[in-house]
């Protein structure tokens, strides 16, 4: 990819090390299989980011939990998937790497520690993904972000911006031209893009590869705003904590499942803003609001009509979440 070798916002020189467990898919002719990683492995690994959809008796959502995790080790049938694992599996393998990690497959759903610990390093999850795939255009796991066509025994992937057989495992992105409308129709105004958690997922992320209803929608650092590349000089922490409330204003508007997510699904781009801020300034994030930006952020609210996020959690009362 061109991202990975030509742009310096994007590049690593090297892999970072896996996630704690990942889905191995490394075998095209055997079911895909959970793996517990030791963590030093350089190896690239691909990212999901997804609607999970409500759960619903009858739904196909598979999770990993402490009664089936051992099973889960030996073998993951892939028709035991819901459609957008299936397809993120396709595409992992089509994209020639064998690594692929899924949030309800990769954290131990029924424990709290197990959560508590892998969910504090989601946002490096995605952050260190070579690539993450987003299933755009799916609103539920149910739903599938690739179109299959059987023909002659062989079943193609078809999309406008896509050329893939599985029979090949050839995966051909061919640049397409879009205008604002279409983007903003497929990505910024999914329903994807209304969940909470994908916006941390989406904005650290080395690169996104959007699967939308019509077309494929390619999206990296080199064409985004980098808040460390603009801002400088003495007036950076002002501009910056300016940008987080910015942050903080889209993130309101968006949906939460659970309430007690509210504060950990921001956590990630709270960690990347104390990275940027920690050469200028010794800073503290305190249940999002900052230190020193304490008199700001006690005040700071954020009021809408679209606010999804005024359910009750466990958070301080004087913090705006």
């Amino acid at each position: 990819m061109d991202c990975a070798t030509t742009h310096s916002t994007c590049y690593q020189e090297s892999c970072s090390g896996l996630p704690t467990r990942v889905v191995d898919v490394s075998q095209r002719n055997q079911n895909p299989h959970l793996v517990l990683s030791t963590g030093d492995e350089e190896v690239a690994y691909v990212a999901l980011s997804h609607c999970w959809g409500p759960l619903v008796p009858g739904s196909r959502l598979l999770r990993t939990t402490s009664v089936n995790i051992e099973s889960m080790r030996r073998e993951i049938p892939l028709e035991s998937m819901p459609q957008n694992f299936q397809d993120a599996v396709t595409v992992t393998r089509m994209l020639g790497l064998h690594y692929l990690w899924i949030d309800s497959l990769c954290i131990i759903q029924d424990s709290k520690e197990d959560w508590e610990k892998e969910g504090a390093k989601m946002g490096d999850i995605y952050k260190n993904a070579f690539v993450t795939i987003a299933a755009t255009s799916a609103s539920r796991s149910e739903d599938g972000f690739l179109k299959y066509s059987t023909n002659d025994s062989r079943t193609a992937i078809l999309l406008p911006a896509l050329s893939a057989s599985e029979e090949s495992g050839e995966l051909i992105l061919q640049e397409t031209t879009h205008t604002a409308s279409h983007w903003e129709e497929a990505v910024e105004s999914s329903t994807w893009n209304d969940r909470a958690w994908t916006m941390q997922e989406r904005f650290l992320a080395r690169c996104v590869i959007h699967f939308s209803k019509h077309q494929i929608y390619w999206e990296c650092h080199a064409h985004n705003e980098d808040p460390a590349e603009e801002i400088g000089g003495p007036s950076f922490m002002h501009e910056l904590y300016t940008w987080w409330y910015i942050i903080a204003a889209q993130y309101s508007s968006r949906k939460l499942t659970y309430a007690s997510d509210k504060l950990p699904a921001l956590s990630g781009i709270a960690a990347e803003m104390l990275s940027l801020a920690s050469p200028h300034v010794s800073d503290r994030y305190l249940c999002g609001i900052w230190e020193e930006d304490l008199a700001h952020g006690l005040l700071w609210r954020y009021s809408e009509t679209r606010n999804h996020m005024c359910h009750p959690s466990r958070t301080p009362s004087w913090s705006w979440a």
